[in-house]
């Protein structure tokens, strides 16, 4: 059983995405019946096999989301979510793009991306604005004589840049894939599309680079950021000049205390001084009296 199983073991890794890719494949009979064939037998069946299931994973993968030539949180601001392109006479989207792969799956969009291409009212206008299509995203459409264009952008984005945005959309896929896009079969163009459509919502994904206002105000938010910053410092510095002061003060008072209690000090010294010099000139007049009364007869009364 090891030996014949041999030739297939490549494919083991496969087998979450055969499942995935084709449902309708039965992995144990195509494993029990793989067992009987012989070596070179199963290993011809295993590249017939893998060569057409892998083209065929290959068109189901083409619309999965793409990653912004970079991880989310490197590049992606999370301005410029999802874009999609549709067929009018069909109500067919034939290409679709999703930049912000950090928020919502890519089904919610492509759902409500169905929802406007398939509606007539939004249809009788060329061009709508739907607030909050998909939790914080708003949905912005353009349209023309045979295509719709989609793009959903965070609630804040300015409506103006995001129509810049569609313009910019609709002026490359008309100059490179329109003529392909009218026979074009469901979401058949994203792989087409994504290069020119990546740059163009990566550069509108950066709101300062192509709104004007928007850098202006990213400019003053820095200022303000700034003041904010000096002002904080002010008061912090004004906060120490206080302590500062508050700390002078108090050693202002005890310098005076200091100051009262060493002059009363020296003045009790400078009086102890004088009654222990006071003490010693008595002392010594009494002594000396004594030794003059004591020698010298006549100072005692005697002749």
């Amino acid at each position: 059983m090891a030996a014949a199983l041999a030739p297939i073991s490549p494919l083991f890794p496969l087998l979450p995405l055969l499942h995935r890719c084709s449902p309708a494949l039965h992995f144990p009979k195509l494993m029990i019946s793989t067992l009987s064939i012989s070596h070179a037998a199963s290993h011809s069946f295993m590249c017939s096999l893998r060569i057409p299931l892998l083209h065929r994973c290959s068109n189901i993968y083409s619309d999965l989301p793409c990653t912004c030539a970079m991880p989310p949180g490197d590049g992606c601001k999370g301005n410029i979510r999802y874009a999609a392109i549709g067929r009018i006479s069909d109500r067919v989207l034939v290409a679709t793009y999703h930049h912000f792969t950090a928020g919502p799956p890519s089904a919610k969009y492509l759902a409500v991306a169905q929802k406007v291409l398939s509606s007539d009212k939004v249809l009788s206008q060329q061009s709508a604005n739907v607030p909050n299509a998909v939790e914080d995203s708003c949905c912005l459409m353009q349209a023309d004589k045979k295509f719709m264009y989609i793009v959903f952008v965070e609630k804040s984005y300015p409506e103006r840049t995001a129509f810049e945005l569609l313009r910019l959309i609709r002026k490359d896929f008309t100059d490179k894939d329109a003529t392909q896009a009218e026979s074009a079969t469901e979401n058949s163009m994203s792989k087409t599309v994504k290069k020119w459509m990546s740059a163009a919502c990566t550069k509108y994904d950066d709101l300062t680079s192509v709104n004007k206002v928007a850098a202006v105000q990213a400019q003053v938010d820095d200022v303000k950021m700034t003041m904010e910053d000096n002002v904080q410092q002010m008061l912090r510095q004004h906060e120490n000049l206080e302590s500062l002061e508050d700390k002078a003060d108090i050693m202002r008072s005890e310098a005076v205390k200091f100051k009262k209690g060493a002059t009363q000090l020296a003045r009790k010294m400078w009086w102890q001084n004088c009654r222990l010099w006071a003490i010693i000139i008595i002392v010594t007049i009494i002594v000396l009296l004594i030794i003059i009364f004591s020698v010298c007869p006549p100072c005692r009364g005697q002749r």
